[in-house]
């Protein structure tokens, strides 16, 4: 059976399409402010970018670790609660109210990405799926690709 292509962006624009990406990584952890990305689009190409000024994403539970990441969806529950999208570690609980999103979560599909990843050996690039989380049958994590500099 051929395939149907339902999802595609390569990055035309001057800026990121936010009806198609959420440029934060698991906000509700941490907070919209310390898990944004930081990026830039140009020549049809997304380069996500990790400046020398940026602050660990969620220091008290991951360490030094600084992120730049896009989503295609985001749910959390209340805040105080354990209940939200990749509990990366149990501690986590929900520090910042966040609006629940869908913008592209398929159940089943073909992924394909073109990357480039930087030669530095502090880095890491990495495309995973880790699905919606409102229900454990919509949770998990699908590592697509991990690149270490």
């Amino acid at each position: 059976m051929p395939f149907e292509l339902e999802f595609e962006d390569t990055f035309e624009g001057a800026g990121l399409d936010l009806t198609r990406w959420l440029p934060y990584y698991l906000p509700h952890w941490s907070s919209r402010e310390r898990s944004a990305a930081r990026y830039e689009i140009r020549d049809g190409a997304l380069r996500l970018l990790i400046d020398a000024d940026q602050e660990p994403w969620c220091p008290e539970l991951d360490g030094d670790l600084r992120v730049s990441s896009l989503q295609t969806g985001a749910f959390a529950g209340p805040v105080g609660s354990s209940i939200g999208q990749h509990p990366f570690n149990p501690a986590a609980v929900v520090r910042e109210a966040q609006e629940n999103v869908r913008l592209y979560t398929p159940q089943y599909g073909r992924i394909e990405l073109r990357a480039k990843a930087t030669g530095d050996p502090r880095s890491m690039v990495a495309l995973w799926m880790i699905g919606y989380g409102d229900d454990p049958r919509r949770s998990g994590e699908i590592c697509v690709c991990e690149i270490f500099g």
